[in-house]
Order: C-alpha cells, then sequence, then structure tokens
C-alpha cells in the first residue's frame, strides 16, 4: 500500500481552511517525506495538534431539519454546521507506531482506501436524505483533495472511487468509455479462424444539468493487416440507453471452466442511491444479471465475453485533449524510456477553486512521473 507515509505529514498538523477568505493561492508542492510523495496544497498549516481539519464554508444551500448527516469514520469525519461542512482526518488510527528503527513500512489500523470508499458511500446516503445535493457532494470532495495534503492515489480515490475496492465506476464527463469488440465474418460461427478484426468506439458523456447523456464520440475499424479506419456508425452496437442520468461501470467476475473472466455491466439512473441499490445484486451467471435485477429506475447493459471495455480519463497536454487509463500517472501520458527522468520543459497545472495554478516539483527527482492525474489536469512540455 503506497499510502504508508501520510502519517508523517499529517501527524501533528491542523489546518483550518475557510474558502473564500484565504490569499491567493501560488502552487501545489510535491514534496517526498519517507516512503511517499505528498502534494501539499497552497495553503498555511500551524503545527498544533494531531488532527487534520479542513472548515469548508457554503458546502451546501439547503439545511434540512431533523435529519443527522454528520458521518464518523476510523479515517474521515464530516461535521455539518449550518452550510459549513467540517472535515477531518484522524491520523494517528491510520499507522501503529514504528516497531523498530529499521522497519521498512509502518503498521497498518485501518486500510485508507476501504475508509475512503465508506466515507464517499456514506456521503451518497445522506444525500438520499436530503443533506446535500449530487453536484454538491462532487464539489465537497473535490474541495478535501485540493485542501488536504493528500498521497496522489489517495486523492484519486476520494474523488473519483477506487473500483479495485469497490467493484465499480463512476463515469462523469471527466470521462470516455472504450469498447473494443472483434469482427467476425458475416454468418460465420465466432471463433479465432472466423476473426476478421476489431472495431474500437469511444461513448463521452455529455452533461445534461445535474445528469450525463451517452454519446458516440468516435469509432474506427481495423481489419488483420490493415491500417485502422474511422467511421461514423459502430457495427458491434449495444442497447445503451438513449435517456439522461448517472452511469456506473461495474465489473463482475465469473468462473470459466478454465480461468477467472471479468465482466462489465453498465448501469444508468436518473437516481444516484438507485446505482447503490443496483452494485449490491448477485447473481451465479453475469448474463443474467440485469434479467433478474429487481431494482427499478435502473437501465442495464451486460457487455459480451468478448468485449474489452476501458474507463478513460481526459486530461490536456500541450493544449489538447488527451486520454490515460484509470488511476493514470504522469509517466503513461508522456511515454518516456523506463529510465528517463522528467522533461527539462515539463510543467504540471491542476484546479484550485476553478483555476489552474501549477505544481511545483524537484526536477532531480522521478516522483512526479508517478503522480496520479485527477480531472483538469494540464501537462505542457
Amino acid at each position: 500500500m503506497s499510502i504508508t507515509r501520510f502519517c508523517s505529514l499529517v501527524s501533528g498538523a491542523v489546518l483550518i481552511f475557510f474558502l473564500g477568505c484565504q490569499h491567493a493561492a501560488i502552487a501545489y508542492r510535491l514534496r517526498r517525506d519517507g516512503f511517499d510523495p505528498v502534494v501539499l496544497p497552497p495553503t498555511k498549516a500551524d503545527e498544533t495538534s494531531e488532527s487534520l481539519s479542513v472548515a469548508i464554508k457554503h458546502a451546501r444551500h439547503t439545511i434540512p431539519k431533523g435529519v443527522d448527516c454528520d458521518i464518523i469514520g476510523d479515517l474521515v469525519s464530516l461535521h455539518w454546521a449550518n452550510s459549513t461542512a467540517q472535515v477531518s482526518f484522524q491520523s494517528r488510527s491510520l499507522f501503529a507506531p514504528d516497531q523498530s528503527p529499521n522497519q521498512v513500512g509502518r503498521g497498518m489500523y485501518v486500510d485508507p482506501f476501504l475508509s475512503i470508499d465508506k466515507f464517499r458511500l456514506d456521503l451518497v446516503e445522506r444525500e438520499s436524505k436530503g443533506c446535500l445535493s449530487a453536484v454538491e457532494n462532487e464539489r465537497l470532495r473535490r474541495a478535501i483533495v485540493e485542501n488536504f495534503p493528500l498521497q496522489p492515489d489517495l486523492a484519486y480515490s476520494l474523488q473519483l472511487g477506487s473500483y479495485s475496492v469497490s467493484g465499480y465506476f463512476d463515469l462523469t464527463s471527466d470521462f470516455r468509455m472504450q469498447i473494443t469488440s472483434p469482427i467476425y465474418a458475416a454468418g460465420v460461427q465466432p471463433s479465432t479462424g472466423a476473426l476478421l478484426g476489431y472495431e474500437t468506439a469511444n461513448y463521452q458523456f455529455t452533461a445534461e444539468g445535474n445528469l450525463l447523456r451517452l454519446r458516440l464520440a468516435s469509432a474506427t475499424e481495423t481489419l488483420i493487416g490493415g491500417p485502422p479506419i474511422e467511421k461514423q456508425k459502430v457495427r458491434n452496437e449495444l442497447p445503451f440507453v438513449k435517456s439522461p442520468g448517472y452511469f456506473r461501470l461495474l465489473f463482475k467476475t465469473e468462473e470459466g471452466s478454465s480461468r477467472r473472466v471479468t465482466r462489465a455491466i453498465l448501469l444508468s439512473s436518473s437516481e444516484q442511491t438507485k446505482l447503490t441499490q443496483a452494485v449490491s445484486h448477485q447473481t451465479a451467471f453475469v448474463d443474467d444479471f440485469c434479467a433478474s435485477l429487481s431494482t427499478p429506475q435502473v437501465n442495464c447493459t451486460v457487455f459480451p465475453k468478448n468485449f474489452g471495455v476501458s474507463p478513460e480519463l481526459r486530461v490536456g497536454v500541450n493544449q489538447k485533449d488527451a486520454f490515460v487509463r484509470v488511476g493514470g500517472m504522469v509517466q503513461d501520458v508522456l511515454n518516456l524510456d523506463p529510465d528517463a527522468g522528467p522533461p527539462a520543459s515539463l510543467q504540471i497545472f491542476r484546479l484550485f477553486r476553478g483555476h489552474l495554478i501549477p505544481i511545483e516539483f524537484d526536477r532531480s527527482s522521478k516522483d512526479i512521473l508517478n503522480l496520479v492525474l485527477l480531472p483538469g489536469d494540464q501537462l505542457r512540455f
């Protein structure tokens, strides 16, 4: 687990940030302290406590009456004071003390990624009670990431989730979904011998108010031995929903006769809580998942076994759109030689309160190459 040095940065520090009352931000800083690099926010800290706390003003517009909206977690807690969200990390519960001077890592009291995923689920549950809206939920998670010193992979998990932990991935307008499927000769039973090539389709998620609509962005067909050919329509069309909603890509593992196969399922609904109910549905066979799903108002599509499904994050590279895999890092965009360091001209910018500011880093180190990218990140070189 690459979070092994988080405690050394947050233990003994309390950060109280009042959004809207702070001096102009200058830059994030990527700094190594022990085992792992951490992105430090463009804020000041007073080292007076063992907890890390952020007060986020105007985090919601509606204040429900008679509803408990607070979240008490083993790692992350949230307390509401009217429209202000007081978010705290309990750093002491994260790690056990060092047991020897030569110990490589620290003993874990809690798994930070499981705790972050639990916090995200609790936010959705509070959302269903009217504690905050879906948009406010998303903005709150982004504000936490912007104001806490976090390791890059933990920040990514907090803002966007971790499908390796939860088994699903929420698709937003910051992502596209790439689908690769085989092309077989017409009227012939699908087999390796009948394979003619592959089709690649990229679907984008366009915002419509608070919801999203799935649209085909591009498609190519590559026959064996030939070049990719762009086209307007897909050959292997799937029954995707036409109406707007929230989208979730669910991964289920089924036991095959010779190997375990991970299958993808696309869920959508106009209510996020319906998706939370749907992902817990269990079936013996993945192909039966949609047919046996009893959650109302949920659209469901099971991808065929021979289809490859990949969510990809949109980032900016030299002022053009580029896409990286889920959890993709700077080195994935640069496509460098394994032994190469960062380019001398490399600049990286990240959003802070809606504005791009630079990330400062040690150019003699390769740490910046392992920076996990977030929505809105811009690279220039």
